[in-house]
C-alpha cells in the first residue's frame, strides 16, 4: 500500500491544479518524493552497496529539488533522521550512516555542479536576487512560526505516543515490556500488562 498516499495526495484539489498550472512545487515536490523514496529503499537496504547507491540517488534528487525551488528542497536531507520513528527494526549506526552518506553525495554533487563556471555564476546570482535579497524577517514571521509549531505539534505527539506504544520489534507492548526485556525477569513480574 506504499501507493496509497501518493494517491490521496493527487487527489487534492489543490495540487492537480498547481500540477496543471506548473508551478514550481510541482518540481520540487515530486524530487523530494523520489528522495525520501530512495532512503527508505536504502535504510531497508540489506547490503551496504545497495544502500549506498540508493543514497547517492537521493543525494541526486536532493540536489534536483534543490535546483528547482531553492533552498526549501534541503529538508530532505534530514529524511534518514526524520525516518527513525516510521522503522520498528532500526539502529541508529544504520541512521547515522545514511545521514552521513547523503550529506557526503549531495555535497559532492553540489560541487560538480559548483566547478562548472556558468553554473557557479549563475546559481551565485540566483542566491543573491531571490534567496538573500528576500530573507529580510520581520515581526509577523514570528507569528507564521508559532502558528506551524501548533498545526504541527498533534501529529507530532502522536507519532510521539505511536511510538512509545509499538515496541522494537514492531509488536504493541510499550515501554514496560521493552524496558523488562533488559531486566530480570522478577522486576518485570511488577510491570502493568498491556492489553
Amino acid at each position: 500500500f506504499w501507493w496509497l498516499p501518493l494517491l490521496l495526495w493527487v487527489l487534492v484539489p489543490k495540487w492537480s491544479w498547481a500540477y496543471r498550472n506548473n508551478v514550481l512545487e510541482s518540481t520540487l515536490a515530486l524530487f523530494c518524493l523520489l528522495s525520501v523514496l530512495l532512503v527508505v529503499h536504502g535504510l531497508r537496504a540489506t547490503d551496504w552497496r545497495k544502500a549506498a547507491m540508493f543514497a547517492g540517488v537521493a543525494a541526486a534528487a536532493a540536489l534536483l529539488a534543490f535546483l528547482a525551488k531553492g533552498p526549501v528542497g534541503l529538508f530532505v536531507l534530514a529524511a534518514p533522521v526524520l525516518l527513525v520513528p516510521a522503522f520498528a527494526r532500526i539502529g541508529w549506526r544504520r541512521v547515522m550512516t545514511a545521514q552521513v552518506a547523503l550529506a557526503a553525495a549531495f555535497a559532492l554533487l553540489l560541487a560538480a555542479l559548483l566547478a562548472w563556471p556558468d553554473a557557479r555564476e549563475m546559481l551565485a546570482f540566483y542566491w543573491q536576487k531571490q534567496v538573500v535579497g528576500r530573507s529580510g524577517v520581520s515581526g509577523a514571521d514570528s507569528g507564521m512560526l508559532f502558528e506551524l509549531v501548533k498545526k504541527l505539534a498533534p501529529m507530532l505527539l502522536l507519532l510521539a505516543g505511536l511510538r512509545l506504544w509499538v515496541r522494537r520489534d514492531g509488536r504493541p507492548g510499550g515501554i514496560a515490556r521493552t524496558r523488562c526485556a533488559t531486566t530480570s525477569s522478577e522486576s518485570c513480574a511488577s510491570a502493568p500488562s498491556p492489553r
